[in-house]
């Protein structure tokens, strides 16, 4: 049982391969779409960064202990953010 368990693990790790390469060739990442993830994980490093920085002030400072607001993708957790989801070609 073990041996075709991973018989068939080896066949669905191929056709993930494969429809991934496909998905890829139809809908190649443009330079746009780049552009915008780089901007929106740039914020997030600030953010997250701000906060950091925030909290290791404050813990070295008078001992109160501030509560960092949710960073965005800790805020959004749970959410999908899969941009190919919903779409119709």
């Amino acid at each position: 049982m073990p041996d075709e368990d991973s018989k068939v693990d080896a066949k669905l790790e191929k056709l993930r391969q494969a429809v991934r390469q496909g998905w890829a060739k139809l809908h190649p990442a443009t330079d746009a779409h780049r552009a915008v993830v780089r901007r929106v994980v740039r914020q997030q490093w600030r953010q997250e960064a701000k906060i950091q920085a925030e909290q290791k002030q404050s813990s070295s400072g008078k001992g109160k202990s501030k509560q960092a607001k949710p960073t965005q993708a800790q805020s959004q957790k749970g959410k999908s953010t899969g941009h190919d989801q919903g779409h119709s070609h």
